[in-house]
């Protein structure tokens, strides 16, 4: 590559600071800017918001509040809300479609169980929300963190590509859901279906009495385009060495260099490298120590054997925390902490995903996810859509497999006439027997072949 510039825009400079928009119906930041805050326009929920309005672009209302929670001049002041948005360009660079930006919301909670759900849209004016991640925030106000990571605080996102070439306007949503329970004719219901065990709406509008929903707009400058990057070459020696994997853990690039089954990498906005694996024949039989269990289904019984050299499995930690419910009695339930959806890792690289959060490598997982009703952290980046995306609803498909630190051997069994069939036998050591996959079980196997 020999030359770069970015697309002109006519777009003014702006400060960085929303104000209310009413043709839009929220707060909304105007011109080009390395951040955009929302301030005090979001204040608490309706009707107590300022400017009269839900602060959503799409009509979104916030919940009917409760009588016994009105007070004399609208609502009380723990009651559950956004209270702030800011988004913030990584690196402090002018916002522009494609580039990594972070996400804060300033949040009062409730509860422990209550959910923080971060959406967005790349067309503020007719906005398809999508879904970004959901986070369990502390109770009181706070700014909303990621839960115990070591790696970083902020939600980063990448903005979806502007097109258009002056400026696009994205929309930012952020969605309290409250686990309280609401009087139904005089009995009070539980909001298990809120809770962190479902997922969040689908069209990001938190509906019931205690949540509360609030927008964000902000006016973004262009992508670089094919025409602004020229000269592309298939072959490139680098002048120097690129500081890209180091080990600063607010560089955009830190997750990139610390994951397993990297394929797509971005060097500069708009340049793409992708690694296209050397094809590779994986043996059947290997040896006992590179050997151990995976497990899957909504009850962790079906196993087979996995290499721990290659990135087979999902993330799965296991380790009691003070902030998970109930107190006690539930180690074995796993959590989920992948980088992104479907993310693989190796036997290794899922010991130091756990490390990172002071957790173990579970032994025998009986559940991952959160326990009925109660809190668990699936929610690190998309961990909790695959945890709710499965055949039983809540309960992970059984597509994905998990590992365990127990061990497994892979083993033939020969019939009558001389032919072979892998089978693979899992340590049982544990509360449950498994359920070894059909096709390598010992007594169900159809799987003969002559050698």
């Amino acid at each position: 590559k020999q030359s770069f510039q970015h697309p002109a825009s006519k777009l003014a400079e702006g400060i960085g600071q929303a104000e209310y928009n009413s043709t839009i119906g929220a707060p909304k930041c105007l011109g080009r800017a390395s951040r955009c805050d929302s301030g005090e326009l979001l204040g608490t929920r309706y009707p107590n918001e300022p400017n009269d309005s839900h602060n959503t672009i799409d009509g979104c209302e916030d919940g009917i509040p409760e009588a016994s929670e009105l007070v004399e001049g609208g609502l009380s002041d723990i009651t559950e809300s956004v209270k702030q948005i800011i988004v913030e360009a990584v690196g402090g660079s002018v916002i522009r479609g494609g580039s990594w930006v972070s996400i804060q919301a300033k949040v009062v909670a409730n509860h422990i169980r209550d959910k923080v759900d971060y959406y967005y849209a790349a067309d503020a004016a007719n906005p398809d929300w999508k879904f970004i991640t959901t986070v369990s925030p502390l109770v009181g106000e706070h700014f909303v963190t990621l839960p115990r990571t070591v790696r970083r605080e902020k939600i980063t996102f990448r903005l979806p590509n502007c097109d258009d070439p002056d400026h696009c306007d994205v929309a930012f949503r952020v969605a309290l859901r409250s686990s309280r329970g609401i009087n139904q004719n005089g009995a009070w219901r539980f909001n298990i279906n809120n809770d962190g065990n479902h997922k969040p709406y689908d069209d990001g509008c938190a509906k019931d009495p205690y949540d509360d929903t609030d927008d964000l707009v902000l006016q973004v400058l262009p992508s670089p385009r094919p025409q602004d990057m020229c000269d592309f070459q298939a072959t490139i020696t680098l002048d120097q060495s690129l500081s890209y994997c180091d080990d600063d853990d607010s560089s955009k690039f830190y997750m990139e260099c610390h994951v397993d089954t990297l394929r797509v990498v971005e060097l500069l906005p708009g340049v793409y490298y992708e690694y296209v694996r050397l094809p590779c024949v994986n043996m059947p039989f290997i040896a006992d120590s590179d050997s151990v269990k995976v497990v899957a289904s909504h009850d962790m019984r079906t196993a087979i054997c996995a290499d721990k050299r290659l990135a087979s499995a999902t993330s799965s930690c296991c380790g009691h925390y003070a902030d998970r419910l109930p107190t006690s009695g539930y180690t074995n339930y796993a959590d989920m902490f992948s980088e992104y959806r479907g993310e693989r890792l190796t036997f290794n690289g899922n010991s130091d995903r756990c490390l990172d959060w002071d957790r173990e490598v579970c032994a025998d997982p009986t559940r991952i996810g959160p326990h009925s009703m109660w809190t668990g952290h699936c929610h690190y980046h998309m961990s909790c859509k695959d945890n709710s995306d499965g055949g039983q609803g809540r309960w992970l498909d059984s597509i994905w497999y998990h590992w365990t630190s127990q061990a497994c051997e892979i083993k033939v069994k020969i019939d009558v006439e001389g032919l072979v069939a892998i089978v693979h036998a899992p340590d049982e050591t544990g509360a449950k027997i498994s359920d070894v996959l059909p096709l390598v079980d010992f007594d169900k196997t159809v799987s003969f072949f002559s050698v």
